[in-house]
């Protein structure tokens, strides 16, 4: 028994001994733990950053101009004539009311600075002579592999039959296809199969994107972009609470006039 006691003693010795390295690999267990923990979370972040990075990229291959709206100055359009969202105004939308930018004295103001030549429409319902409003903006640069790096002019106006129609250069990305009316064409198809809200058409031979009248949701639009290359293109909206007829046929003004200075245009 005594030799019982005696080796309990030495193992409770041993083990007074052995504590301190217990406690020291307990501790060191736990810390890499830790870093195991923070080396997953780590990882997870470069996991994140390596889909972010080519996203990044991808949207950079992509036309990424932007579309302000008085509902949404900041909703982007990432592929020809493919808005982010409906052109949904709401029930409140005037087109007395400026879209973005700063109003001007006259229609030759608005023109004075642009960079490129206004084709503006001039049917019965929009005309210079019925011209009420006119508004300048800007269109910032995209940012990192965006062209192009230099601010743009975005132009709106409206006419006294309540029609507004708004300017928007393209911002778009440095590895993008060229401009193509096919392209637009495809993306507008892309639209009104993922939304009810869309349809699409050809005016004047340039496929459109619509968005019907309703007293709900707001005012109808005919949005297309015109363009001989990605530099030059531009989106515009003929937007208003009329009937797709008379908005398709201001749209159609200002597609003909265009045409006429483009002939050899795609």
């Amino acid at each position: 028994m005594n030799r019982f006691h005696d080796r309990l003693e030495h193992l409770a010795a041993d083990a007074d001994v052995l504590r301190p390295d217990v406690d020291a690999l307990r501790d060191r267990a736990r810390r890499r733990t830790i870093r195991r923990r923070a080396g997953s979370v780590v990882a997870a972040a470069v996991v994140a950053l390596a889909f972010v990075l080519p996203l990044n990229a991808l949207l950079g291959a992509v036309d990424y101009r932007v579309s302000r709206s008085a509902a949404d100055e900041s909703s982007r359009q990432l592929s020809p004539g493919l808005p982010s969202a409906p052109l949904r105004f709401g029930s409140a939308w005037s087109p007395d009311i400026a879209p973005f930018g700063t109003a001007q004295d006259s229609l030759a103001e608005a023109e004075s600075d642009l960079g490129y030549k206004l084709y503006t429409p001039d049917t019965t319902a929009a005309s210079d002579a019925s011209l009420i409003h006119a508004w300048v903006g800007t269109e910032d640069p995209g940012g990192e592999d965006m062209l192009p790096t230099e601010p743009q002019a975005t132009v709106a106006l409206a006419y006294s039959s309540g029609i507004q129609v708004t300017y928007v250069p393209w911002v778009y990305g440095v590895k993008v296809p060229a401009f193509s009316q096919g392209s637009a064409a495809e993306s507008y198809k892309i639209a009104a199969s993922q939304d009810d809200s869309y349809s699409t058409a050809t005016v004047a031979g340039v496929p459109v994107l619509l968005t019907a009248y309703d007293k709900q949701a707001g005012p109808g639009s005919v949005a297309f972009n015109l363009g001989s290359s990605n530099e030059d293109a531009q989106t515009i909206a003929v937007i208003g609470k009329l009937s797709a007829p008379e908005l398709e046929d201001v749209a159609r003004s200002i597609i003909q006039q265009w045409s006429a200075d483009h002939p050899d245009a795609a």
